[in-house]
């Protein structure tokens, strides 16, 4: 049930993240981004979601450093309905934040919380906090290299349409690429 009401919430919250560009600029509607983002972030989750589940799961703080297994599943159960909570009422006020923050905080807090901070593994912390400052930088910079080529090799072509059939391949099969490394 707790993770339900997660779950609920990151449609509400994380998912019009994603899909808050494509509508606003008018390149999908709302109902065909929505229908995308299920398949898609499904898909993410099946195929790719193994690692941040461990590190989620098992890297942030030490299990084996709980008093009991009840102990390690209540601490978890906590960090989860906090994220839950949390991502609801930004939603509410119709604040755009990372559930992946959410759950972070959520495992560091109750983790310490429930034993002290030496049962976090700050490498692993000093890791996932490092991500959040490279991430924007990196995807930002990422974005720019391709706006300025797809500028460049589609959009200011003479011949758009066969610009983007010559390119646009090119372009999903770097992205498929990336996905699949």
């Amino acid at each position: 049930v707790i993770g339900g009401y997660m779950a609920l919430n990151i449609g509400a919250n994380d998912v019009a993240n994603n899909v808050g560009p494509a509508v606003g600029s008018k390149a999908l509607t709302l109902t065909g981004a929505l229908i995308i983002a299920a398949i898609f972030e499904a898909a993410g989750a099946i195929l790719a979601g193994g690692d941040v589940v461990s590190t989620i799961s098992k890297g942030i703080i030490d299990p084996m450093a709980m008093p009991s297994t009840e102990h390690f599943i209540r601490a978890m159960i906590s960090a989860l309905l906090a994220a839950g909570i949390w991502l609801h009422m930004a939603t509410y006020i119709g604040a755009p934040v990372s559930t992946t923050h959410s759950i972070v905080g959520g495992v560091l807090g109750a983790g310490i919380a429930s034993v002290d901070v030496n049962v976090v593994n700050w490498m692993t912390m000093g890791k996932i906090a490092a991500s959040w400052v490279i991430s924007p930088v990196l995807g930002g910079l990422i974005a720019a290299l391709f706006l300025a080529f797809i500028k460049s090799r589609i959009i200011y072509q003479e011949d758009k349409i066969a610009a983007a059939k010559k390119w646009v391949p090119v372009l999903v099969a770097i992205m498929v690429t990336a996905f699949t490394v």
